[in-house]
């Protein structure tokens, strides 16, 4: 009764444990960044400044990695640009590098494994945590929250390359200089001039998107009859 049991839990949870193929990988990302927040409310894209970087992943299993990463980029916005009277008369603008370095938990739709003719590619999302530079805002230093989708191709067994889109969501609304707390004027008779600069419980996002290349630097797998035969 036991080895039938014992036999019974390899085949249902032994594709992922028993080939439990670790990897680290390191590469390069290159793709854009744009702003969104009180000088940029909904447009997609606006903006967009080149940004480059540095990503390593760990392989948990064929479901599940882990992803550290450090992004180079600027954040920029210009009320001028919009055709808003409002932000046409509050004329606001700003500009800033940042840097960010976070880690992300991804988690694949698929089962992914590298070198294999049939897991070799899927859709992915992740979830994380950053660190935000923002070296001409204030403050300087945030914490965002990164979320978002990718693809991703298992070229061989060391290498891959992927797309990726996703947002952060900065615990401050001061990425663009604006508090939302100041009023556009006192002393004119413009409409416009009693309305607040910005909205200071709006906190600012700006999103990332690019392309990935890694090369695998370790890997130690430990392969199975059992998942050689029965895997799906």
């Amino acid at each position: 009764m036991v080895t039938r049991m014992l036999v019974l839990w390899v085949l249902i949870f032994g594709f992922n444990i028993s080939y439990s193929q670790t990897k680290a990988l390191f590469g390069v990302f290159a793709g854009g960044a744009y702003y969104q927040g009180e000088l940029n409310w909904s447009r997609l894209f606006y903006n967009t400044h080149f940004a480059y970087g540095l990503n390593m992943r760990y392989v948990l299993n064929s479901r599940y990695a882990l992803k550290g990463n450090l992004v180079l980029s600027w954040l920029s916005a210009n009320d001028k640009d919009f055709k808003s009277p409002y932000q046409q008369f509050r004329r606001m603008s700003f500009t800033t590098p940042i840097a960010e370095i976070g880690g992300h938990i991804e988690f694949n739709f698929k089962k992914y494994i590298y070198g294999d003719k049939k897991y070799f590619k899927t859709p992915y999302i992740y979830v994380g945590g950053e660190l935000l530079i923002a070296s001409w805002s204030h403050p300087p230093y945030n914490f965002a929250i990164p979320f978002g989708i990718g693809y991703k191709v298992a070229l061989s067994k060391k290498l891959e390359v992927g797309v990726e889109y996703g947002y952060r969501k900065v615990f401050s609304d001061g990425i663009d200089n604006i508090t939302g707390i100041e009023h556009i004027g006192e002393n004119t008779s413009n409409f416009y001039s009693y309305k607040q600069i910005g909205f200071y419980n709006n906190k600012d996002w700006y999103s990332l998107f690019g392309i990935h290349l890694l090369i695998t630097v370790f890997s130690k797998g430990i392969a199975c009859d059992v998942y050689d035969v029965y895997k799906l």
